[in-house]
C-alpha cells in the first residue's frame, strides 16, 4: 500500500472519533458483565463500576466534543478553499481560453484590414504623382474604412477585457444623441450604400448617458443589421426618449436568429448555426450586453428564421 492510500482525510476522522467512543463503550460494558460474574453477581462492583464508567465517559466527551467542533470548522474552512481554488482554477481557464481567441482574433481580423491599408499605400507609391486625383481619393477613402475598422475591433476588444475583468463603468454625461445617431448613420452608409438606413427619433435630443458605450450599442447593432440582411433591404432605427428612459430599437429584414440559439446570442464569440458563411468576430453583441448592463439596461429580441430581427434595447436615465 503507498502512502497515498494510507493517508486518512479529516472526514474520515471525524466521523471515526465518535465509533471509537462507542466500541470503546461497548468494550467497557463487556467488561463490566465479566467483572460481576466473578465478583459473583455482587450488586455493589457492578454499580460501582457502572458510575465509574459514566463519569469517565462524560469527562471524556466533554475534553473531545470541543475538539470535534474545532475539527469541523477546520473542515468547513478546508471546504471553503478548496471551492475557491476549484472556481481560481476554473476562472483561469476561462481566461486562458478568452486570451486564445483574442490572439485568433487579432491575427485574423487586424490582419485583412493593414493589409489593405498597406496595398493601397503601396499603389499610391508606385502610381504617384501619376494617378489621376479621383483614384487617389478612393485609395485614401478605402484606407481610412479599414483604419475605421481596426479602431472599432480595438475599441471592443478593449471594453470585453474591462467588462470580463468587472472594470466596465458607466460615466453619464450630458450629449445630443441625435447629432450621435446622424453621424453614425452617415459613417455607415459611405461604408455601405447596399443599405439605406432610416432614423425615426421621438424626444428630447439631449440626453444623461456614456455616450461611448452608447455609441458601441447603435453601431454594433446597426452593422449587424447591414452585416446579416439581403442587398437593398432598409434597416430601421427607432430612438425614443422619455424623460426617466432611453429606448433604441434596430430592426432589420435579414436571415433572423433560431429560436433556441437566442438566449445564447450576447455571450462572447458566440455565432449562430445560420451565420457561419458570413465572416464576423462574435464580439460585437458581447460588447452590446456588457454596454447595456453598465447602464443597468435590459435587451429584448423578437427574431424568426428568414424573415429578420428585431433588437430592442431600454436604459434607465439619471436624468
Amino acid at each position: 500500500m503507498n502512502a497515498r492510500s494510507d493517508r486518512r482525510s479529516p472526514t474520515t476522522l471525524v466521523i471515526s472519533i465518535p465509533s471509537l467512543l462507542l466500541l470503546i463503550g461497548m468494550i467497557e460494558v463487556a467488561i463490566g458483565l465479566i467483572v460481576y460474574k466473578v465478583s459473583n453477581g455482587n450488586a455493589n462492583s457492578l454499580w460501582l463500576w457502572l458510575l465509574e464508567t459514566i463519569s469517565s465517559t462524560v469527562m471524556t466527551l466533554l475534553l473531545i466534543l470541543p475538539l470535534l467542533k474545532r475539527n469541523q470548522r477546520v473542515l468547513e474552512a478546508l471546504s471553503r478553499s478548496r471551492i475557491t481554488a476549484v472556481q481560481a482554477l476554473e476562472r483561469e481557464q476561462e481566461l486562458n481560453r478568452l486570451k486564445s481567441k483574442l490572439i485568433s482574433l487579432v491575427t485574423h481580423d487586424f490582419q485583412t484590414p493593414l493589409i489593405s491599408i498597406q496595398g493601397y499605400i503601396s499603389l499610391l507609391c508606385q502610381g504617384y504623382p501619376n494617378l489621376a486625383i479621383e483614384t487617389q481619393r478612393h485609395y485614401f477613402n478605402r484606407m481610412e474604412l479599414s483604419i475605421d475598422h481596426l479602431i472599432h475591433l480595438l475599441e471592443q476588444v478593449l471594453l470585453i477585457g474591462k467588462s470580463d475583468f468587472g472594470k466596465l463603468q458607466c460615466y453619464s454625461t450630458k450629449f445630443n444623441l441625435k447629432d450621435l445617431c446622424d453621424e453614425l448613420i452617415e459613417s455607415l452608409q459611405l461604408r455601405s450604400d447596399r443599405h439605406l438606413i432610416k432614423l425615426s427619433y421621438v424626444g428630447d435630443y439631449e440626453i444623461e448617458a456614456d455616450s461611448g458605450l452608447i455609441r458601441q450599442i447603435l453601431i454594433n447593432l446597426l452593422t449587424n443589421a447591414i452585416k446579416y440582411s439581403p442587398n437593398a433591404t432598409p434597416i430601421r432605427l427607432a430612438v425614443q426618449h422619455k424623460k426617466d428612459q432611453l429606448i433604441l430599437q434596430v430592426e432589420d429584414q435579414g436571415i433572423g436568429i433560431p429560436l433556441d440559439e437566442q438566449p445564447y446570442l450576447f455571450e462572447l464569440f458566440h455565432r449562430c448555426s445560420n451565420a457561419q458563411s458570413i465572416h464576423g468576430s462574435g464580439l460585437g453583441l458581447a460588447v452590446v450586453k456588457a454596454s447595456v448592463d453598465a447602464h443597468n439596461g435590459q435587451i429584448r429580441i423578437n427574431s424568426q428564421i428568414g424573415e429578420g430581427t428585431i433588437i430592442i434595447v431600454m436604459i434607465p436615465l439619471t436624468g
